[in-house]
């Protein structure tokens, strides 16, 4: 067959890799199908966005680094740049007040009851399509339950 051997640059890089002696044509159909797949998690993608005039399909990011506060202890809930939707659940460390950074800046503070020894306290955490945010916290031994809900930020 002629053509380009794509094998000889990229075989250093990928040793293991079996998916470096296939054909080009084959790499960029592989590749194709696995961005395909990764486009099919977000249902709602279709309806809410455009293909490009290079033929790509923006994919909703964060834009910025979401934090969340409690005392002096800094937990990072979403990385900058994470496709949307995105969930996560996080334990908090002890403390009753709360707050939700973007790139260190207060976007939203809660205050629950004072935890002790038997108090887990968790947060559900889900940043939508639109960029607002979803969280739940949850003390795991009263049940007791604080909704917080963060709108999209301008121009988002």
């Amino acid at each position: 067959s002629s053509g380009i051997n794509a094998e000889w640059p990229l075989r250093p890089g990928f040793p293991e890799s079996s998916i470096v002696s296939q054909a080009p044509d084959e790499i960029i159909s592989l590749g194709a199908a696995t961005h395909a797949g990764m486009l099919s998690k977000f249902p709602n993608l279709s309806a809410k966005s455009e293909v490009e005039g290079n033929g790509t399909v923006g994919i909703p990011l964060t834009p910025s680094n979401i934090e969340v506060r409690v005392g002096d202890v800094v937990t990072q809930a979403v990385a900058k740049n994470t496709p949307l939707p995105y969930k996560t659940d996080i334990e908090l460390p002890e403390g009753n007040v709360i707050v939700i950074e973007a790139d260190g800046k207060c976007i939203a503070k809660a205050e629950v009851a004072g935890s002790d020894d038997k108090s887990k306290v968790s947060l559900h955490f889900e940043i939508l399509e639109d960029c607002s945010i979803e969280a739940i916290i949850k003390d795991s031994f009263t049940n007791e339950r604080t909704a917080v809900h963060i709108p999209p930020p301008k121009g988002a």
